[in-house]
């Protein structure tokens, strides 16, 4: 399975500005990374801006 780079910003309720992560996934697509990814992140937390790029 190919391994993607995911990269989002995050805003929590109680920030003022948003953060900037990144992680890397094993997903079978790009989609299914996003997928990954959005599971993993608290549900009262704000995601924008969320790219993936496929690096191996």
């Amino acid at each position: 399975m190919p391994t993607f780079r995911v990269q989002w910003d995050e805003k929590s309720p109680s920030s003022t500005n948003p953060t900037r992560k990144t992680t890397q996934v094993t997903a079978g697509s790009r989609m299914e990374a996003k997928d990954k990814v959005r599971q993993r992140i608290h549900s009262q937390v704000k995601v924008s801006n969320m790219t993936v790029v496929k690096i191996g």
